[in-house]
């Protein structure tokens, strides 16, 4: 009997040891060349608020099957947090590639952005995807304007180079809104 349960806890000693786990590959976003654009004529100061994301919108990869199915890849994770990643392309669109001016004061007009989706859709088209609420708030502090902006890049080859168009079309979109209504 002692030799039968030796034998069995040496089969299962193999079962039973950790099993190596895959590495996790990180990624990040390219920044993409700034084109060379006209300065806006805009010269009423922006302020770019830190820009937030959804709690559920840690370093993790998000996947979306369908309108509700979502899940979160093991294996793939941003180098850094989505938040941070949209703000810096904002940056770059508004105050590199526009030209508009840098608020520093509270009598600025101030741009407030949540990002709600961060997220590589598998089906039915497979893409990245960047959802966002956006506010424009004016020195009084009175909204301007409050919308949802979306934008999508089919993934042809690489999911991370998709989602770099994504939010520089997310951070474009954005740019549109608010130097319109600082126009205004």
């Amino acid at each position: 009997m002692r030799a039968l349960l030796a034998l069995l806890l040496a089969g299962c000693g193999g079962v039973l040891k950790p099993q190596p786990t895959a590495p996790i590959a990180y990624f990040t976003l390219e920044d993409a060349p700034i084109e060379a654009r006209a300065r806006s004529p805009v010269r009423a100061p922006l302020r770019l608020a830190p820009v937030r994301a959804a709690a559920s919108l840690d370093d993790r990869i998000v996947w979306r099957r369908g309108p509700y199915e979502t899940g979160f890849d093991d294996g793939r994770r941003w180098l850094d947090l989505p938040g941070p990643l949209v703000e810096r392309a904002l940056w770059r669109e508004l105050y590199e590639r526009r030209g508009l001016v840098l608020g520093t004061s509270l009598d600025a007009a101030q741009l407030e952005v949540d990002v709600e989706r961060f997220e590589e859709v598998l089906t039915p088209v497979h893409e990245a995807r960047v959802v966002a609420r956006v506010a424009l708030i004016d020195a009084e502090g009175t909204a301007v304007f409050v919308r949802t902006v979306v934008a999508s890049s089919p993934v042809e080859a690489a999911f991370p180079r998709a989602m770099g168009a994504a939010v520089a079309a997310l951070a474009s979109q954005i740019g549109d809104a608010a130097e319109s209504a600082l126009q205004e």
